[in-house]
């Protein structure tokens, strides 16, 4: 048997096992080597490091970043002069602004970003950029400014004042004031709207813009996003006037979804959660007897739900499982003429020890009567009124 010195000898006249000895040592040093890179600029050791790339493998910046980086190399460099005189440009489209040349001032405020972009000024100038281009009444650019802002500056002390522009220019597009010819504009003060309560969700204007996000959305039948806007005054403003209708509404965005009592129950049971609390918490509420026939129809509809189930299961011969929901109907939706029907049927039925052992139940137990996609919606379940 060799000897561990012997064996320690052939292995260091492996020439792989010298190879991977030398590639370890090598490490270290190339780590310092990108260290040392590292310690003279970041950008300079990006730039070197994709120019020493073969070809196939470097990045290719684009035009646009070019452009950024060339941008960023100019404010750094800029002179005490040339910082001067881009605050007597702003300084000058300002007073264009206050002297009420709206125009003028846009096209000022516009040449002053572009041609000295990251300044100090660069805030004040973009949100006087709103002001002008709404003086000029130029809609569609302030709404693209005000975008812009927000991207750039979501918290300044602006903030209370262009929440107060976007709401009014959003009412404004909502109420058609800015369609041109037979195109409508609405969409745009909805998008003003999201963008206000997704930037300043507890603004002096986000209970307002919440609720005409959930009529326009009702309006337009899509539930989900009206369901989600009335939820947020509910949940967020409280002790807002909108929230009583808007606990109503919530209600009304759910029933709309009710196909009938084939379908699945707990859109039903959602929106009779709704209306038994808007009943609840606002005794005041202008909407009571509204939600008190919505409490009806609905337990109405939970009722003829168990109580088609135990038909079917009637009709196909398992009287002890129709039994069950017969009696289920009875107990948990009393007062319903499904339940006085229900009752009916139980008394009917034979008692357990006269009926012979049913077969297997199916894995479907109660298949819907009509199929969910031929089935029109029921027209009687439909609410009324906002």
């Amino acid at each position: 048997m060799a000897s561990r010195d012997a064996r320690s000898i052939n292995l260091d006249a492996d020439p792989c096992h010298r190879g991977f000895e030398m590639h370890k040592r090598a490490v270290p040093f190339a780590m310092l080597a990108i260290v040392i890179a590292f310690g003279g600029g970041c950008r300079s050791f990006g730039r070197k490091f994709n120019e020493a790339l073969p070809e196939f493998l470097r990045s290719d910046p684009g035009a646009s970043e070019v452009e950024r980086y060339r941008q960023r190399a100019r404010v750094l460099k800029r002179t005490p002069e040339e910082i001067a005189a881009a605050h007597e440009s702003f300084l000058a489209a300002k007073a264009l602004l206050e002297a009420g040349d709206y125009e003028n001032a846009s096209v000022a405020f516009e040449d002053f970003l572009e041609e000295y972009p990251d300044t100090s000024d660069d805030k004040e100038a973009r949100f006087l950029l709103i002001k002008a281009y709404l003086g000029d009444e130029e809609f569609d650019d302030a709404k693209k400014a005000i975008k812009t802002f927000l991207s750039t500056y979501p918290i300044t002390s602006y903030n209370d004042e262009l929440e107060d522009i976007m709401y009014q220019l959003a009412v404004e597009y909502l109420n058609g004031e800015h369609d041109s010819f037979i195109f409508s504009s609405k969409s745009d003060g909805v998008s003003l709207l999201r963008d206000l309560v997704l930037y300043f969700p507890n603004g002096i204007h986000a209970d307002d813009a919440q609720w005409k996000l959930g009529k326009w959305y009702y309006d337009e039948k899509d539930w989900i996003e009206a369901e989600a806007a009335y939820a947020a005054i509910v949940e967020n403003h409280p002790d807002s006037p909108w929230a009583p209708r808007a606990q109503y509404n919530r209600g009304l965005t759910r029933f709309a979804q009710v196909k009938g009592p084939e379908y699945d129950g707990e859109i039903m049971k959602s929106a009779l959660a709704d209306f038994r609390l808007y009943l609840d918490r606002y005794p005041e509420g202008d909407r009571r007897e509204k939600a008190r026939k919505h409490v009806e129809t609905l337990r109405e509809l939970l009722a003829e739900k168990e109580l088609s189930i135990g038909e079917w299961y009637l009709d196909h011969d398992w009287p002890r499982a129709a039994r069950y929901y017969f009696a289920k109907t009875v107990d948990q939706h009393q007062g319903t003429q499904a339940a006085e029907r229900a009752a009916q049927l139980l008394r009917e039925l034979p008692s357990d020890r006269d009926v012979e052992d049913s077969p297997a139940l199916p894995t479907d137990p109660a298949p819907s009567p009509k199929g969910e996609t031929d089935s029109k919606p029921n027209a009687n379940a439909k609410p009324k009124g906002k």
